[in-house]
């Protein structure tokens, strides 16, 4: 159980800047973001299909972040 918290991530963020990209007509975001826990740190990147993101999502938001072995998983909005 103890790696499976290590690998499985869920906190929340800030979006900091987003950029909506198409790659052979499937949809994704790049998404930079800050966890809320440590603002003052170097912001983070991912990207994310559009599937796994809320619509219309904007610099600014606040967000909840899923990770798996940090990598980016789903951005809920909160």
């Amino acid at each position: 159980m103890r790696k499976w918290r290590v690998l499985f991530s869920r906190k929340e963020a800030i979006l900091r800047d987003l950029r909506a990209i198409e790659i052979h007509g499937a949809r994704f975001y790049d998404i930079l973001f800050s966890f809320t826990e440590t603002p003052d740190t170097r912001p983070e990147s991912g990207r994310i299909g559009a599937e796994m993101i809320y619509a219309h999502p904007r610099a600014g938001d606040r967000v909840m972040i899923e990770q798996v072995a940090n990598v980016v998983t789903r951005v809920e909005k909160l």
